[in-house]
């Protein structure tokens, strides 16, 4: 397809015209690699909560 250099909005979202019929717009965005490391921060910590509670309901259970 044709590729085009669209302008930005306000957000910096692209602002793109279209002819009249069938379009296909494809958007991508570069994700941080902060993003990365804190998405797998947080899932450790939630495995680690998790596993913490099912040791104390163990515990719990046994008594």
């Amino acid at each position: 397809g044709k590729k085009v250099d669209p302008t930005l909005n306000v957000i910096g979202m692209p602002k793109v015209t279209s002819k009249r019929g069938e379009n296909t717009a494809i958007l991508s965005f570069k994700i941080s690699p902060i993003f990365n490391a804190l998405l797998y921060i947080s899932l450790v910590g939630w495995i680690g909560l998790m596993f913490y509670g099912l040791v104390q309901l163990i515990k719990h259970l046994r008594n």
